[in-house]
């Protein structure tokens, strides 16, 4: 296959297609545990936030690979390349500061990063380009992305989507309803999970519906979130993470930071698959470590010298 660099850039692989990074394991079998409270599995959940105000998380050679759609609507897989995750987290302003990198062959194609005022995107290949703008709330830029339809080629908005939704769809953000927003919770034996669902209510004055906004799915039998989706205003799913493989996050050594004492150590999925089914994407990630360093450094979130990478970036309002 004669893949296109310029279209390896979102790190992703289409809905339904094959990739060997990552498949999803079969749920965990054996005796359900006692049912719990909505109130209790928040406070797990938001516990487990807590200890995880920063992560690097790393992917070796070979530990990420795409489809995407091409400028011909046809999907192209990529090569399996390499990837680094950086996400600090604010929860006092429920916002998080990310940095995505992909390279392939000792050479980056791609980054995806966002600060508190704008995030970013570069594609470098045979076609060098660059995408930039102003950083929403994630609310926002979820009804933003209901304009990603099925398509061709790159989309900065799907950039734009996924530099907000990373640190939510990876389910480690606070849950934390703000005004109009309520969680209910349904307790399924059969599947042996707990589902989190977020709805919002209309407007006042208007016709009274609700809508899903997010749902998350939680392992009962080990606590762990096994799924993530978030949801157009219209019902549609917009997002879709399938999480696995959970290990016990790792510490920097001489970063300053220990475990946290007399609480376990956050555990974070080694196995990540984001699905995009309106673009027909999909990210595809097997993490060899994630680590909880003291801090990062000023320049981690930076928005990069456009100058020294030698292309202008496409302003997207």
């Amino acid at each position: 296959m004669d893949w296109r660099i310029g279209s390896a850039l979102v790190m992703m692989l289409a809905v339904g297609g094959c990739c060997h990074v990552i498949q999803p394991p079969p749920a965990p079998r054996g005796d359900l545990p006692a049912a719990i409270s909505i109130e209790q599995q928040i406070a797990k959940l938001n516990a487990r936030a807590v200890l995880l105000p920063r992560f690097r998380a790393h992917a070796d050679d070979g530990g990420v690979q795409i489809i995407l759609p091409n400028k011909e609507g046809k999907p192209e897989t990529s090569p399996a390349g390499s990837g680094t995750l950086l996400v600090e987290q604010t929860y006092a302003t429920h916002g998080a500061k990310l940095l995505l990198s992909v390279r392939y062959e000792l050479k980056d194609i791609f980054d995806l990063g966002r600060n508190e005022q704008v995030w970013w995107a570069i594609e470098r290949g045979q076609e060098q380009r660059a995408w930039m703008g102003p950083a929403a709330r994630a609310g926002v830029e979820r009804e933003m992305a209901a304009t990603l339809r099925e398509g061709k080629g790159a989309d900065p908005k799907l950039f734009e989507a996924l530099s907000a939704e990373i640190p939510e769809l990876l389910g480690v953000t606070e849950i934390a309803p703000d005004s109009g927003e309520s969680i209910v919770m349904r307790v399924d034996d059969e599947r042996g999970v707990n589902d989190l669902i977020f709805v919002r209510q209309s407007a006042p004055g208007s016709d009274g519906t609700a809508t899903m906004e997010k749902e998350i799915v939680v392992d009962r039998r080990t606590g762990e979130v096994r799924e993530v989706d978030l949801y157009l205003p219209n019902g549609e799913l917009l997002a879709r993470a399938t999480l696995s493989d959970y290990q016990p996050v790792r510490y920097k050594a001489g970063g300053g930071v220990s475990p946290p004492v007399g609480e376990a150590v956050p555990m974070m999925p080694r196995g990540v698959i984001l699905d995009y089914p309106a673009r027909r994407a999909r990210l595809g990630m097997s993490l060899s470590v994630v680590e909880v360093p003291a801090r990062f450094s000023e320049e981690a979130f930076t928005v990069p010298d456009w100058k020294e990478e030698g292309v202008v970036p496409e302003v997207v309002r």
